[in-house]
C-alpha cells in the first residue's frame, strides 16, 4: 500500500467525489467522514492551522485514510504541534475510513514517522468497533513512537428494537408522570401538541436561524454561554445543515405547542436509524419541560416508521441516562513521540483531566 499527505485543501477538493463513493461503499455510519464536513470546517477554522490528511492507496486505487490537522498549542500545553481530527467537537466519531480487513495501524504509524512536523496525535470519541480499537495491540511499539488507548466516556442510544411498550417499561415512573402531566398542561392551556417533520431545506434554514436563537436564549436563562453565540461556529453548522438536508442526510423535527415552535430537533441520516445532533426549545415553554415532549414523539415517529434505533452520541447528560438504554465505551487514542518532554506533558495532562472528572462526579 502507498501513501501521501494532503496538505492543501484544493487536493482534497479534487479527489472529494471518489473519497465520498468510498465512503459509502463501505457502508460506514460515520458522516464525520464525508468531503462535506471536512470542506465546511476547513472553510471557517483553517486560519492558524495546517492541513493533514491521509490518503491511503493500494494499487492506485483510493483505500481511505483519516482527515487530520495540525495544531500549534499555547503555552498551557507546552507549545506541542498536535495533530486533531478534523472537525474537533463537532465531530463526535473521530475514526479512519479504512476497510476492518486491512490493518490500518501499520500504514498509519508509518505515516506518522515519516513526518517530523508534529509531537502528539490526540483522537476523541473512538469507537469500540473502530479498527483503530479493534486492531490495537499493547505490542504497538516502537522505538521513536508510544501508542497509548484510553477509555473514555459513553455513547448514549435508544434501543427500540422490542418495541415502543417495552422500550417505555424501562422509563423511571417519575419521568412518565411527569410527562404525562406536562402533555396534559399542554392539552389544557395550549391546545395540545403537534410534531412537525421538515424536509424542504429552505424551512430548514429557518428553523436552524431559530434554533441558534433558543439556545442562546436557554443558556443566558441559566446564565452561561451557547456555543452557538460564535458567529463561525454557528455559520458552520447551518451550512453543513443544509448540504445534508440537500442530499437526504438530515431529518428536522419541529414540536408545537397549540401554534408556537416549542422545541427543534436535527438529526443526521447517515448508517442506521437516527443520529441527534442538535437539540433546543423556546425558553417560553420551559415549564411544559418541551425538550422531553419533543423527544418523546420522536420516539413514537420512529417506532412508527418501523426504525428501532436512535442515536445521542457521547458525552453524559442527565436526559441521556433518562432516556437511553444502550450505552457503550467511547475510547481516546495519544500517539506521542518518545522524549521525556511528550512523556511528561502527556502524563501531566492526564492526570489532571483524572482530577477534573473525579470533581464532576462528587
Amino acid at each position: 500500500m502507498d501513501y501521501r499527505w494532503i496538505e492543501n485543501i484544493r487536493d482534497f477538493q479534487n479527489i472529494s467525489q471518489n473519497w465520498d463513493q468510498v465512503l459509502l461503499d463501505s457502508n460506514s455510519d460515520n458522516p464525520f467522514l464525508l468531503s462535506d464536513f471536512i470542506l465546511t470546517w476547513w472553510k471557517y477554522y483553517h486560519s492558524g492551522n495546517h492541513l493533514r490528511i491521509l490518503v491511503i492507496y493500494e494499487d492506485g486505487k483510493l483505500m481511505g485514510g483519516i482527515p487530520l490537522y495540525l495544531r500549534k498549542e499555547g503555552w498551557k500545553r507546552g507549545f506541542l504541534k498536535t495533530l486533531y481530527y478534523i472537525g474537533d467537537g463537532t465531530a463526535n466519531y473521530t475514526e479512519p475510513l479504512f476497510p476492518l480487513s486491512k490493518n490500518f495501524w501499520n500504514i498509519f504509524l508509518n505515516a506518522l514517522k515519516s513526518e517530523n512536523d508534529w509531537d502528539l496525535l490526540h483522537l476523541f470519541n473512538v469507537r469500540g468497533q473502530s479498527n483503530l480499537v479493534q486492531e490495537f495491540n499493547p505490542r504497538l511499539l516502537d522505538s521513536k513512537i508510544s501508542v497509548k488507548l484510553i477509555q473514555d466516556h459513553l455513547n448514549w442510544a435508544i434501543d427500540l428494537s422490542q418495541g415502543l411498550e417495552k422500550y417505555q417499561a424501562q422509563l423511571s415512573k417519575k419521568l412518565k408522570k411527569d410527562l404525562k402531566q406536562k402533555r396534559r398542561q399542554a392539552m389544557e392551556f395550549y391546545g395540545g401538541l403537534t410534531l412537525k417533520e421538515v424536509n424542504d431545506t429552505e424551512e430548514v434554514k429557518k428553523y436552524f436561524d431559530l434554533y441558534v436563537n433558543f439556545s442562546r436564549q436557554s443558556f443566558e436563562a441559566r446564565k452561561e454561554r451557547s456555543n452557538f453565540n460564535d458567529a463561525s461556529y454557528a455559520q458552520f453548522f447551518k451550512n453543513f445543515l443544509v448540504l445534508m438536508s440537500q442530499n437526504g442526510r438530515l431529518t428536522t423535527h419541529v414540536l408545537f405547542v397549540g401554534g408556537k415552535t416549542a422545541a427543534i430537533n436535527f438529526g443526521y441520516r447517515f448508517g442506521k436509524g437516527l443520529n441527534c445532533v442538535l437539540t433546543a426549545f423556546n425558553d417560553e415553554f420551559h415549564s411544559l419541560r418541551p425538550g422531553y415532549l419533543l423527544i418523546e414523539e420522536i420516539i413514537k415517529k420512529t417506532v412508527l416508521d418501523r426504525e428501532n434505533y436512535y442515536n445521542w452520541y457521547g458525552h453524559y447528560k442527565f436526559y441521556k441516562s433518562q432516556i437511553c438504554n444502550l450505552v457503550e465505551p467511547l475510547y481516546r487514542i495519544k500517539v506521542f513521540k518518545k522524549n521525556i518532554y511528550t512523556y511528561s506533558l502527556h502524563y501531566i495532562e492526564e492526570n489532571m483531566r483524572h482530577i477534573r472528572q473525579s470533581y464532576v462526579r462528587q
